[in-house]
């Protein structure tokens, strides 16, 4: 009999695992900073947005040299 996991290769099933295992590992680990360390957290959060509005006033500044 044919089934659906059957057709999937065992090594992209693993993968699959492997994969939400990582996740799940991930998000433990950021709840765990948040919790343990809320300041911590709130400073790396506010790093990121600073570092992703610098990059994006960098491509903004870029295609404007481009345009002009």
């Amino acid at each position: 009999m044919i089934t659906p996991e059957s057709l999937v290769p065992e090594r992209t099933v693993v993968a699959l695992n492997l994969k939400k295992i990582l996740t799940l590992l991930g998000v433990a680990l950021v709840v765990f900073f948040i919790v343990t360390q809320p300041t911590g957290a709130a400073n790396a959060l506010g790093n990121i947005g600073t570092i992703l509005r610098d990059a994006a006033n960098s491509v903004t500044s870029f295609f404007t040299q481009v345009v002009s």
